[in-house]
């Protein structure tokens, strides 16, 4: 079928929980569409069918020709803007947007966005917790759990908070944040932009007509930020705060660490239960976000003291004679690896390997070098990470997630750790992190028990 009807102006691009998200946000609006998927059986087909039995499916490759017959294109974030097809259209004067702009061309309610290369769902978890205690209805979606469109179906939202990836917002133009952060940038995806530039003006467009800007002022990208007069700036810092309205950390007369705003000395540093100091700085992140819709700074601490973090985030799956394992395999880029290797009290043997997406991994070397005993690798890319990292520490190559666990067992020393952490997607082994995790925290328990 090359066609569309006459009456469809709106053709959706993939049909994963996002695609099929669009599909039934265009179904409760009365908007006809037609959906187009390279794969012959995508994960939603029957559930389209179900929800919309006349609807035009079109699958395999792209047809140009087909884009070019309509005035929109809703692309899913997996898909790329660069695809040959995808380009004519645009060329051809086509709309191209994503499910982030047609929910923000609806939201009624304030939006608290969230982006960085990492800790994006912890600080929007957190953020959720905040909320939760300070007895306000926060919607929570976008690159976690819910798809943002999904939450316009909720009622009496005092605000919103969404996880925006590079992606979304590549296909995101009306955004109007109350406030936003990026919370850091790191090589990552790099298999799709044109470089590091590309990737870093798309994450910092985010703040495009923000009215507060949160800031994470350790980043090296803060001075590129595209701001306007009228936007509120906050900053924040693992540091003294340097202006009343910044948020950083302040040390007591008696030596004690305090999250501060200004003068003001919030709660303890060591009430937060999640450890290390990017932690830290993502608890600073949570607090300058919460206070812009009104939480009080009561219940923003009570959330940090009872927050307990997030599966296969520094978390831990066994303490056992003086060892302790962490899955960490969410760590899908070198960030997220050099931010868990910068916050160990211990000294790691670190599992780490997979699909490198394009990154460079020498920029982890010195922090290879300082807090891990031995590397174990696995995975498609291995070899690379081998390259970067060769005399730093031992380096062992294994082919599986099992021996990787036996290897790190028996080279392991009492008071150090074991940490998975592999700066890499988990895609050439794994149907996504949350499988390896799961993999790794299984034969953890397997081998130790």
């Amino acid at each position: 079928m090359s066609k569309v009807a006459k009456k469809v102006n709106t053709i959706i691009i993939g049909l994963g929980q996002t695609g099929f998200a669009c599909a039934r946000y265009f179904k409760r609006v009365g908007e006809p569409f037609a959906v187009v998927d390279t794969r012959q059986n995508p994960p939603f087909l029957h559930d389209l069918k179900v929800l919309a039995p006349d609807v035009d499916i079109h699958l395999g490759v792209f047809n140009a020709r087909l884009f070019r017959q309509v005035s929109r294109l809703v692309i899913s974030p997996g898909v790329t803007l660069t695809e040959p097809a995808i380009q004519q259209a645009s060329a051809a004067g086509v709309e191209l947007i994503g499910d982030i702009e047609l929910f923000v061309r609806e939201a009624k309610a304030p939006i608290l966005a969230v982006t960085g290369s990492n800790g994006k769902t912890s600080v929007v978890s957190l953020l959720g917790e905040m909320a939760a205690q300070a007895g306000k209805k926060a919607a929570i979606g976008g690159n976690i759990g819910t798809p943002a469109l999904d939450l316009l179906n909720q009622e009496k939202v005092d605000f919103y908070i969404l996880e925006l990836s590079s992606f979304q917002l590549e296909t995101t133009f009306s955004l109007q944040a109350h406030a936003a952060v990026v919370l850091n940038i790191s090589e990552d995806h790099m298999d799709r932009y044109q470089g590091l530039n590309h990737y870093v003006e798309t994450k910092l467009s985010i703040y495009k007509n923000a009215s507060v800007a949160v800031v994470n002022q350790e980043s090296s990208y803060s001075p590129l930020i595209p701001r306007s007069q009228s936007q509120t700036v906050i900053r924040y810092a693992l540091s003294l705060p340097a202006t009343e309205n910044d948020y950083g950390i302040a040390e007591s007369a008696s030596g004690s660490h305090w999250f501060a705003r200004g003068g003001r000395a919030l709660c303890p540093v060591e009430v937060l239960r999640i450890p290390g100091k990017h932690n830290q700085s993502n608890a600073l992140a949570a607090l300058a976000l919460g206070a812009q819709v009104g939480l009080s700074d009561e219940a923003m601490c009570a959330a940090l003291k009872s927050f307990k973090g997030l599966p296969h985030r520094m978390e831990v799956v066994a303490d056992q004679e003086d060892v302790v394992w962490y899955n960490d395999s969410k760590a899908t880029n070198p960030g997220a690896t050099a931010a868990a290797l910068s916050g160990m009290a211990r000294k790691a043997v670190l599992i780490a390997g997979g699909e490198a997406k394009g990154a460079d991994f020498d920029d982890l070397k010195p922090l290879v070098a300082e807090h891990t005993q031995a590397v174990i690798l696995l995975g498609k890319d291995a070899e690379k990470l081998e390259a970067s990292w060769k005399g730093t520490v031992p380096l062992y190559r294994v082919g599986t997630m099992r021996e990787a666990v036996i290897k790190a067992h028996a080279i392991v020393q009492p008071g150090d750790c074991v940490l998975l952490s592999p700066a890499c997607a988990s895609l050439d082994q794994y149907r996504n992190f949350e499988a390896r995790g799961d993999d790794f925290s299984r034969l953890v328990k397997e081998v130790l028990s």
